[in-house]
């Protein structure tokens, strides 16, 4: 696996990207240590009461509830690729299901809802704001992943002029290492609903 490789990734639709790549796990978690939907998990059981509701926005093959195994979550997921969904390992899922967070709201409000590997060019941009912050409670709170490709922060390219989500906190991880030893990193911003909207 290449830098190269992972630069074209960025480059491809959701289902150029996620329809036949059957060892994600492999390749991503295993081989690149990616370590975002570990961070997302330990942040729901750092602030949220076992039994809370939570929404996995893009939850792929279950990888943020796998990190959830010993607690006891109500954990709904969702994502815009059945084929992810057709091949998924969690087991603590209370549901899953399709959709498209750029088309509509969640069918449900969330006290909690992460969005790990999701807001990210080719994939989700912030055109999505409204759609995620009308599926939040009042008190909820929207944790992601957004990477740094090239020189400029993800953040800057629309999701901080953005009016519907406020962030509370933003933190600059290390969040995987290439085979050559490159390392990526992501921000891992905590956002609620703005009071603006």
């Amino acid at each position: 696996m290449t830098k190269k490789w992972l630069d074209e990734v960025y480059g491809k639709t959701n289902s150029e990207l996620y329809d036949n790549w059957n060892n994600y796990h492999e390749q991503v978690i295993d081989g690149l240590g990616w370590k975002c939907h570990i961070l997302a998990a330990q942040w729901i059981a750092d602030n949220f009461a076992e039994g809370t509701e939570v929404a996995d926005i893009g939850c792929g093959n279950g990888q943020v509830g796998i990190g959830l195994q010993a607690h006891d979550y109500k954990i709904d997921g969702y994502d815009i690729n059945q084929p992810m969904l057709d091949r998924f390992i969690a087991k603590n899922y209370r549901s899953i299901q399709i959709h498209d967070i750029t088309k509509a709201p969640l069918p449900k409000k969330y006290k909690c809802i992460t969005a790990i590997g999701v807001l990210t060019i080719g994939h989700v941009d912030a055109s999505a704001s409204k759609n995620l912050a009308d599926s939040l409670t009042d008190d909820g709170l929207l944790y992601c992943s957004m990477g740094k490709h090239n020189v400029d922060w993800y953040f800057e390219g629309g999701w901080s002029s953005q009016k519907d989500l406020e962030v509370i906190k933003i933190e600059p991880i290390h969040s995987l290492t290439t085979p050559e030893g490159n390392k990526q990193y992501h921000n891992m911003i905590t956002f609620k609903k703005s009071k603006k909207t």
